[in-house]
């Protein structure tokens, strides 16, 4: 059986280039080893007939007299191989939101280099390499072997640990990193002992080169089954059944939010403006209010300027029309200017020497806004009440749940950033189906979101231009048409999987935007292939002879297909294009600014 190396940081940010505080062989034969002041155990074995295989590590003290809280940051396992014939490899990103492409051995993933930023991704929790071929994937990932098919790892349970993918092409090589800063042994919420008193800190499921490889979807399938497995809770067959009864069709979703067209600057009159347009349409199915109906982040019940009823009438107004009305909303954070933070302090997450868990910083926002504690119950008995409200009294039935990886910005009270968003994840689930409305989680940790919501944003925010916002800096999470893109296909394969996939918005308009024919209609053709809610913030009133002919043009492609059938493998032959395999067909796209195109 195959030898490993485990080492382990004490800081809680790594870096694969330091030395290690501490290293042990690891066998993977189940043979348990001695780690510092603890025991450890992996095995190995086939995972079925698929030719994966289960790696799993459990971690034992060896002491009672112990700590209870675990000393090391990071826990890395090196010494697997990767298929030699790896062509390309996901870098998968942290955040829903994050820039998530396929790379290969001459690229290189970038680091943040906008300050603005560094609260969204994996700035504060991970040192990037950024050497040309070597890369890291949160989560999950999968390796393009050409005809060889596609090598697929992924995490089966980060209820309590994060785990990171680091693959070295130039070398061949992977490493599993699992993130342990914060962990309590002794918590109520940490995971079950085993009968010999160990601990289970990680289990994937890998290619360990023991057989053939299986298509991309029988891989992706047989890990969310397995991910179910170890935690009931997650249940994307329940939210395919309430997508289905609540809007009485499964997919595609075609709808309408606000936010892409004139963003904050919005009142009650040109949404029912809007209202009127969408409803002319049948086959649309929901509308809903984004940013800019509220008073202060944080203040959701207390309406701005431009609403003076409030926006339960608009809401009113799109039942009335037959639409599932919908609202975003941001419930994990706050403004240092809302009343909730003023009276509320002591909702607010705190990391260990007493400060704030910041969040990010909008000028739209009028400055920082932080993280509650949603592991103290009067924040949750808040945020209760608000859904209700919003839910049961106001008559929404869709919920927009906007920036969401402020649950795991930081460890704490016993607990990894990892269990902190997959408990207040699930409680968010939970609560929407009470209030039998459908979740749209976006901005979250991608691992906290599998088979816990709805709808999933799988990608960054599309721009009104096709490249990024600020291309003077590397940034994985800020709005970008062209990595949203990227996203769209290189998570296609979660898609009716671990929930339905939302790609953001299509552009049609010709006015207030800056992409060109082709990319808008790029943009149109690879969303509504690839995505399950299909939203747009045109108004749709304004639309010419070319733009009802292009929306139709898609509509019957996708709906000709019905079903994409299951991807079997996706691929990056150069630099921004792309192939994707499924049974009924292949996709080739191009993301040049040149010339952006979709061909099926």
């Amino acid at each position: 059986m195959k030898q490993l190396m485990l080492a382990a940081e004490i800081q809680s940010r790594t870096d694969p280039r330091r030395r290690p505080d501490l290293a042990a062989p690891c066998p993977s034969n189940g043979q348990i080893s001695t780690f510092g002041r603890f025991d450890v155990r992996l095995t190995l074995t086939p995972a079925d007939t698929s030719g994966l295989s289960l790696l799993r590590l459990g971690v034992r003290r060896r002491s009672a007299d112990l700590r209870p809280t675990f000393e090391y940051g990071w826990l890395r396992l090196s010494g697997l191989s990767l298929p030699p014939t790896v062509q390309s490899v996901l870098a998968n990103g942290h955040n829903g939101w994050s820039y998530s492409p396929m790379l290969r051995v001459n690229e290189i993933l970038h680091a943040e280099t906008n300050p603005l930023q560094e609260t969204f991704g994996d700035h504060d929790y991970y040192c990037y390499d950024e050497t040309p071929g070597r890369s890291h994937s949160w989560s999950f990932a999968y390796a393009d072997c050409g005809r060889d098919g596609i090598a697929f790892y992924g995490a089966t349970d980060e209820r309590h640990f994060h785990t990171v993918f680091e693959f070295d092409l130039n070398t061949g090589s992977l490493a599993i990193a699992i993130e342990t800063a914060g962990f309590n042994f002794e918590h109520q919420a940490s995971p079950a002992v085993d009968l010999e008193g160990f601990t289970t800190f990680g289990e994937w499921l890998i290619d360990a080169g023991l057989g053939s490889r299986p298509a991309l979807h029988t891989a992706a399938n047989l890990w969310i089954q397995q991910i179910m497995a170890v935690d009931p809770r997650r249940r994307p067959d329940l939210a395919r059944e309430d997508i289905g009864q609540r809007l009485q069709i499964l997919r595609p979703i075609r709808g309408y939010t606000s936010w892409y067209y004139r963003y904050t600057a919005i009142d009650a009159a040109w949404l029912m403006h809007n209202l009127e347009a969408v409803s002319q349409r049948p086959d649309w199915r929901v509308f809903q209010i984004d940013d800019g109906y509220q008073a202060a982040i944080g203040d959701w019940l207390t309406p701005k300027h431009g609403f003076p009823d409030g926006v339960a009438p608009i809401l009113a107004a799109a039942r009335a029309k037959g639409l599932t009305p919908g609202l975003w909303l941001a419930p994990f954070v706050a403004t240092s200017g809302s009343t909730l933070f003023q009276a509320h302090p002591e909702w607010l997450q705190r990391q260990q020497d007493g400060a704030l868990v910041l969040c990010g910083d909008f000028p739209h926002w009028n400055g920082k806004f932080y993280a509650l504690d949603l592991e103290q119950q009067a924040v949750r008995a808040h945020l209760e009440d608000l859904i209700g409200t919003i839910c049961k009294d106001w008559g929404a039935g869709f919920l927009k749940t906007d920036f969401l990886y402020a649950s795991a910005r930081a460890a704490g009270g016993g607990l990894t950033r990892a269990a902190r968003a997959a408990r207040a994840h699930a409680w968010l689930f939970d609560l929407c189906r009470e209030y039998q409305a459908l979740l749209l989680s976006c901005g979250a940790t991608i691992s906290a979101s599998l088979g816990l919501c709805h709808f999933s944003r799988i990608g960054a925010d599309v721009g009104l231009s096709w490249q990024a916002a600020s291309p003077e800096h590397h940034s994985r999470e800020q709005v970008h048409t062209q990595a949203s893109l990227v996203n769209t296909i290189t998570r296609s394969f979660l898609n009716g999987l671990a929930f339905a996939n939302d790609p953001d918005v299509m552009i049609l308009r010709d006015q207030g935007t800056l992409m060109s024919l082709a990319e808008r209609r790029t943009l149109l053709m690879v969303n509504q292939m690839f995505g399950d809610l299909i939203f747009t913030s045109d108004d749709l009133s304004e639309y010419g002879t070319w733009q009802r002919e292009a929306l139709t043009e898609a509509e019957t492609l996708r709906n000709t297909v019905k079903s994409l059938g299951p991807i079997t493998s996706i691929a990056t032959p150069e630099p921004n294009s792309y192939v994707v395999r499924c049974m009924a067909g292949v996709a080739k796209i191009c993301l040049n600014t040149e010339n952006p195109s979709f061909r099926w």
